[in-house]
């Protein structure tokens, strides 16, 4: 089982640590945070981006195809209060250069990332707690 230990180093930031990283996140200033970091919330759809870019560049790698050109743009479209994604859009960015038979398979690569299957069939959250 993968474990987080989430500490609050200072005023608003908050970490989280794993046996190899420390990811801090800030709120935004506008919201009562310093804004030395992302939001958390940021860091949740950079996620997203990021898996699906992984799953990207792995198409291009394992086909010798090269990467030059090629991203993907993800929006998110909130709720009227601003607090709640409801929609997000991953766009597969390809320069006119890269072959016309690899544009769908690509797609279909980046919707293969874990972090959006997790966001299709979302795992149980149990918030439990304790006094040491």
């Amino acid at each position: 089982m993968m474990e987080l230990r989430i500490a609050f180093p200072g005023d608003t930031p908050v970490e989280a640590e794993d046996e190899t990283f420390v990811i801090r996140t800030d709120q935004m200033v506008i919201s009562g945070g310093q804004g030395g970091g992302p939001t958390p919330l940021n860091l949740f759809l950079a996620a997203l981006g990021m898996c699906s870019g992984m799953e990207l560049l792995a198409f291009c790698k394992t086909r010798k195809l090269s990467s030059d050109g090629v991203g993907l743009r993800l929006s998110a479209r909130f709720d009227d209060e601003g607090r709640r994604v409801e929609e997000i859009r991953v766009e597969v960015l390809l320069p006119n250069s890269f072959p016309q038979q690899y544009v769908e398979p690509c797609r279909r690569a980046v919707s293969q990332c874990s972090v959006k299957k997790h966001l299709e069939t979302p795992p149980e959250v149990t918030v439990t707690g304790r006094q040491d």
